[in-house]
């Protein structure tokens, strides 16, 4: 008795010391959904003594189930980073159990009270930092000036009322649409809110579909910002017919870079367009699509925040805007098209381009991935999509996948089920294939007939696969008499024969002719560890026509270097019915394997070359196998095959066979 009274003694001065450390802790966790936070702050400019100074108050719900303790800014205190955060008058100290001179981002700062599930919370924000400029700075630019909460690094969505007072007399954009009664610039969907400010930069600005579009230009620009204000004017109203609203009542276009290079998303309601004072340098086309491809992103990434890490869906969602706007206004789908062969090229050149990978595989790779993959790809992707799906379900899921995620974060799983939802099918043999692997579509025109019967010609087009990916494609066949036939073939096989019928005589096929679908069609040689990871990625029985497309690949690698993976190929070829093939597979295997499947080897060839009819030849394979015996026994379970002394024996006897072969 005593005994036990002293060891709950000790189990409850253990739970009590538990407990008192816990509460020395900070209690930070991230809700499960991530409240929508108000900024109201209002920011004074000092460019001459180079610093901003706001103040305001944070404003948050919790709509979570649990008490809030702790909260986090992005934000760094230092001597040339102040800030002051109250709660309901009480001063919130910072964490800092180090007591440096510096508090790295983020900040931590235990509430006052803790917030209960259900209830509001409104801190008082000050806050001073240096802007860091020369004293004959040009412009200044930043998405970051106001300190916002931190959970966990992971993007979301924000409500800005921003007040901009300046003591110089510069041209600015500002992250959000002018309120003239109130004078705070507001954005209610922001990922992040920011500014721009320029000494000699002047604006052109207009009203097109009730979006405040501001285009501010450097010296000698005015070409490039009359362009993109021209585009814009037909951009968003194109984009509201196709998705049904623009996000943001605004949309600011500021300079970047010296060179043509592009452009970029600068913050939410604000993209960059490089090289605007170089008009010559670019074509029209160029300065109308970048115009239109970054206004498009402002749908995808900053209203629809991108969940993936690294992220990628985004754009492929958002140059599927642009493609889209080309085509109603008729300008070129060379973009779209380079795109496409870019990609190819990049599978060409032994580029791992799975989009679906992890942030540390990334930084392993050792090629641009954002153009060969991102975009690229990404391009291929979205435009094989819509091929498969076809134009109005896919648009359907597009449309779809705004209305339900906008303001939050979307992943690449989230719209393929959309995708689901909207074709009536499951896509995991397509999103895998171009999301989650290296796989690419290698689509050929093979034979074609045309035959007149009763007055009608009935033609038929062959269409291979070369590569280990099936999908449909759409062969456009054409006639003697100038007409034209689209059909598209079908997923389940390596050969897919397409039939026709019409007035007069078939004249040629093709797959795609726009050249927006990303396929190879030539055959090239696949670097060994290619070949190999596609062996290894075969299944031992049912991989079908596929083995014989890696097999293809094999015989075009160094067959050296495939080794002891010829084996396995060898076995998946006769699991496929490909002899031949498999027998061939089994010589190499013999030529290149490891000494120790020698007699397994010559097992399988006296097997395939009995399959085959070549029974001498057998005999001979069987009798060399049996010389160099150990005795083993090799089981082959998918084939429900014992290789044993008696099956040996047997073998010697009669010919190998799969069975005794059926009829009705």
């Amino acid at each position: 008795m005593k005994s036990f009274s002293l060891a709950a003694i000790l189990i409850a001065a253990l739970l009590l010391t538990i407990s008192q450390d816990s509460m020395s802790q900070l209690n930070y966790f991230v809700p499960h959904n991530i409240p929508v936070t108000t900024y109201t702050v209002d920011l004074e400019f000092n460019f001459n003594d180079n610093y901003v100074e706001g103040n305001g108050n944070i404003k948050f719900k919790n709509t979570g189930t649990k008490p809030i303790h702790v909260i986090a800014l992005d934000y760094s205190i230092n001597d040339y980073n102040l800030i002051s955060l109250h709660q309901a008058g009480i001063v919130l100290n910072a964490h800092n159990p180090d007591d440096r001179a510096q508090v790295n981002t983020p900040v931590y700062f235990e509430l006052d009270q803790p917030l209960p599930a259900g209830a509001d919370l409104s801190l008082e924000l000050r806050f001073k930092r240096n802007l860091n400029l020369s004293p004959n700075f040009q412009t200044f630019e930043s998405q970051s000036i106001i300190p916002v909460l931190w959970w966990d690094g992971i993007t979301h969505s924000k409500q800005f009322a921003v007040k901009v007072n300046t003591d110089q007399n510069l041209s600015m954009a500002i992250g959000g649409r002018l309120n003239q009664e109130s004078g705070y610039y507001e954005n209610d969907h922001a990922k992040d809110f920011g500014f721009y400010f320029s000494r000699k930069g002047k604006v052109l600005q207009e009203i097109i579909a009730g979006v405040q579009v501001r285009v501010l230009y450097p010296p000698n620009g005015q070409k490039v910002a009359s362009l993109a204000l021209e585009t814009a004017g037909e951009a968003i109203p194109f984009y509201i017919d196709l998705m049904g609203y623009y996000p943001y009542s605004f949309i600011n276009i500021i300079p970047g870079g010296p060179g043509v290079w592009g452009g970029y998303p600068f913050a939410s309601g604000m993209v960059v367009i490089h090289g605007m004072q170089y008009y010559d340098k670019g074509s029209d086309r160029h300065w109308r699509w970048i115009t239109a491809h970054e206004i498009g992103h402002e749908f995808w990434g900053e209203y629809v925040l991108d969940k993936d890490d690294p992220p990628f869906l985004w754009i492929a969602l958002g140059i599927y805007a642009d493609w889209k706007f080309s085509q109603h206004v008729g300008l070129s789908d060379s973009k779209h098209r380079n795109w496409a062969e870019m990609f190819l090229s990049g599978i060409k050149k032994g580029y791992n381009t799975t989009m679906d990978i992890r942030p540390q595989e990334e930084a392993l790779l050792g090629f641009d991935r954002n153009n060969y993959v991102i975009h690229a790809k990404g391009f291929a992707f979205i435009s094989a999509l819509e091929m498969v799906m076809g134009k109005e379900k896919f648009q359907d899921a597009y449309v779809t996948t705004l209305s339900r995620y906008g303001g939050r974060r979307l992943g690449n799983n989230d719209f393929q089920l959309i995708c689901e939802e909207s074709s009536g099918e499951n896509l995991d043999w397509f999103f895998d294939a171009w999301l989650r692997s290296n796989k690419y579509l290698s689509a050929f025109v093979g034979n074609t007939t045309s035959v007149l019967e009763n007055g009608k010609y009935t033609s038929t087009v062959s269409v291979y696969h070369e590569s280990d990916f099936f999908m449909p494609v759409p062969v456009y066949a054409t006639f003697d008499d100038g007409t034209f036939q689209v059909k598209m073939t079908d997923r389940v096989s390596r050969k897919s024969v397409v039939h026709f019928m019409s007035s007069s005589k078939l004249s040629g096929a093709v797959i795609d002719p726009s050249g927006c679908l990303a396929n190879l069609d030539e055959v090239f040689t696949q670097a060994n560890k290619d070949v190999n990871q596609k062996i290894d990625e075969l299944p031992y029985s049912g991989a079908g026509d596929k083995s014989y497309l890696v097999y293809r690949m094999a015989m075009n690698a160094d067959k050296e270097q495939i080794a002891d993976n010829w084996f396995k190929l060898g076995i998946v070829l006769y699991d496929a019915a490909y002899y031949k093939q498999s027998r061939y597979a089994f010589k190499y295997a013999l030529q290149y394997g490891p000494e120790d499947d020698i007699f397994i080897n010559k097992v399988w060839l006296g097997n395939l070359y009995d399959i085959l009819g070549d029974r001498e030849r057998a005999l001979s394979y069987y009798q060399e196998a049996i010389d160099i015996w150990d005795g083993g026994v090799y089981t082959h379970s998918q084939f429900n095959l014992t290789i044993n002394e008696a099956w040996l024996n047997d073998r010697l006897e009669k010919p190998f066979s799969r069975g005794r072969k059926l009829s009705w």
